[in-house]
């Protein structure tokens, strides 16, 4: 499936990586045909949008939100074409519904990134809660890092908005997750993070990072080798998900499917 803003295909002469030999067992037990073709055709589709936003990325065409944009569709395209199979299945219905994706501390929902006078009120509430006879470093520090700008002292230069970003950053909740695939490709969840060299805006939006299309992409993988839909690799392949498309796959797609 194709995207609006798809990445130029990749080379007509790239080589693909050996791949493992599969173990193809029947298919006609818990699908139809064309449900098989559609499912291999996705997962081969996320293989090669991953490969292609990785290349532009590196290469400097594309920056990181679009990369993530760009993988996260095609992680969709590929989790609703699996929705009724997932649905079959005890463990399908776990990835659909339980498993939990997420990302650390480098990234936050927009809702847990307080404005500058929101964060600045939760700053001083946690300066005053401190103790007084207890540790005063903490307070001290704090104090002595914003006493200027919570007086009014800068002049809109950019040690201000520096200042303005740290208290922001310093009182945001990072750290987001979701549970179940069915929440995660329901939507394009739009996330905030800091950039190290910003110009006036401190903070970027992004669609969820590639670790967790790819989290997500290796629990629908382990699934499909799990039922037997024709796919059986050995340990480093099923950590791998960067490797071209599988000739074995498609030779025996054109004499079953």
């Amino acid at each position: 499936m194709s995207h609006p803003d798809d990445l130029q295909a990749r080379d007509d002469d790239e080589q693909d990586e050996p791949q493992p030999k599969i173990i193809v067992d029947d298919p006609e037990d818990f699908a139809k045909t064309r449900q098989l073709r559609a499912i291999f055709d996705a997962r081969d589709d996320y293989i090669d949008a991953r490969r292609e936003a990785n290349r532009a990325y590196e290469d400097g065409d594309i920056k990181m939100p679009r990369k993530n944009r760009h993988v996260f569709r095609y992680l969709q395209d590929l989790a609703m074409t699996m929705e009724p199979l997932l649905k079959s299945y005890d463990a399908g219905r776990e990835i659909w519904n339980e498993n939990t994706y997420g990302v650390d501390s480098s990234f936050c929902a927009p809702d847990d990134l307080p404005d500058f006078e929101n964060a600045r009120a939760i700053l001083r509430g946690a300066v005053s809660n401190l103790p007084a006879d207890g540790d005063g470093s903490r307070a001290k520090q704090l104090l002595e890092k914003y006493n200027d700008i919570f007086d009014g002292k800068y002049g809109g230069n950019r040690k201000e908005r520096t200042t303005k970003a740290d208290i922001r950053t310093h009182a945001a909740a990072w750290g987001w997750e979701v549970q179940g695939l069915g929440a995660l490709i329901e939507k394009d969840h739009r996330l905030k993070y800091r950039v190290k060299d910003p110009g006036r805006d401190f903070f970027k939006t992004t669609s969820v990072p590639q670790r967790i299309s790819d989290d997500a992409f290796r629990d629908l993988q382990d699934f499909i080798r799990q039922i037997g839909l024709g796919v059986q690799f050995d340990e480093e392949q099923q950590t791998k998900i960067d490797d071209g498309l599988l000739e074995e796959v498609d030779e025996w797609r054109r004499q079953n499917v």
